[in-house]
């Protein structure tokens, strides 16, 4: 492990740097002197592209920003990407809670197979030091353990299937277990794994397709469109974005995971409401449709599975997410890598902010 850490002015590769998460951490590795090889699909697409290069110009770092082209279901499509590189982080991927349409094609495979080609390119690097897995709070907590129990890094998701209606947290699951069992193997040389492990990530976003990510959650206090309330524990993109950059410059960091939540533990999306109306009074808050009226809550907590996808149209990921309160421990985050929370209502206020730049009302 000795030697392992990665310092500016290393090169590091960003997977899907053109997402909600990536783009952050591209500009937070810029910010702190690295240079940055950006590995989006279609690198001349301007439109996906062009918001990341106005970024670097703006800190005056476009000299240290490079494109690449890498699509997670092209095989071997990431190995000019990631050649020369010190360090990599993988954060392409689908998001998708819904679990609409073909969720084996559109979300698993994605994760799974593409990751499986990411680490099949990594493998063929001399010299890598690190490898950063952007993964997510749903590859380690499940809901088969009692209200009291306080998940921590050590635990896996084990419930989620395709079934059950967690396509996407079965897929970050298992995708993340495929890299910890190639390092066990010996695939990745010396090379340490770190893996990132966030809630719901929200924050300001930088891109008008950045409209559909997790941040999105907050948009129909603008829209007015039903608020999908659900529990979950929320965290700030530059957080998610710092957590990645000490990951590789922290000794200690190697061989851990690393779950990032703020502070505030987990809440229901109408909690978030009020911190809107504090920073944005405008916003008819109280008015705004719910996906779950709440008196339906007790209905689909104890309604028989039959019952609940064929009269309600839900799974039992969606009953479970958003009638359960679960519990993490984000410690390590804070003790390893000194990761410091900013306060939910600024990271609440900065997201609906930076989403009604790109959202008509």
């Amino acid at each position: 492990m000795a030697g392992s850490t990665v310092l500016p002015p290393a090169l590091v590769a960003v997977t899907g740097a053109n997402g909600f998460i990536a783009a952050h951490v591209v500009l937070a590795l810029l910010k702190e002197g690295y240079d940055v090889r950006a590995i989006v699909r279609d690198p001349s697409n301007e439109d996906k592209t062009g918001f990341l290069k106005e970024e670097a110009e703006s800190m005056g770092a476009s000299d240290r920003l490079s494109f690449a082209a890498g699509d997670l279901l092209v095989d071997g499509s990431y190995d000019p990407a990631v050649e020369g590189c010190d360090a990599v982080v993988h954060s392409a991927a689908v998001v998708n809670l819904e679990g609409n349409g073909d969720a084996e094609e559109k979300v698993v495979k994605p994760a799974i197979s593409g990751t499986r080609n990411v680490l099949n390119s990594v493998a063929k690097v001399d010299g890598l030091k690190r490898f950063i897995q952007t993964s997510s709070i749903a590859a380690i907590y499940r809901f088969d353990e009692p209200e009291d129990y306080v998940f921590t890094e050590n635990d896996w998701n084990t419930w989620s299937s395709i079934e059950n209606g967690d396509a996407y947290g079965y897929g970050k699951s298992v995708s993340e277990k495929l890299v910890w069992e190639e390092k066990e193997k010996g695939n990745l040389g010396d090379c340490q794994v770190v893996s990132i492990n966030p809630w719901v990530v929200i924050g300001p976003i930088l891109s008008k397709s950045h409209v559909n990510s997790s941040a999105a959650v907050l948009a129909p206090v603008i829209t007015y469109d039903k608020l999908v309330n659900f529990e979950a524990g929320w965290v700030d993109v530059r957080e998610v974005a710092q957590a990645h950059v000490y990951a590789l410059q922290i000794e200690e960091a190697a061989g851990k995971r690393f779950i990032l939540d703020g502070d505030a533990g987990a809440l229901n999306t109408e909690d978030l409401l009020p911190m809107v109306h504090a920073a944005y009074p405008e916003y008819d808050v109280k008015s705004l449709p719910l996906r779950l009226p709440k008196y339906m809550s007790t209905i689909l907590e104890w309604s028989p599975k039959f019952v609940l996808r064929n009269i309600f149209g839900f799974s039992e990921f969606h009953r479970n997410i958003m009638t359960k309160k679960l519990k993490v421990n984000n410690g390590q985050s804070k003790e390893v890598l000194g990761i410091e929370y900013r306060p939910l209502e600024e990271t609440v206020a900065d997201t609906v902010g930076s989403l009604r730049q790109y959202i008509s009302s």
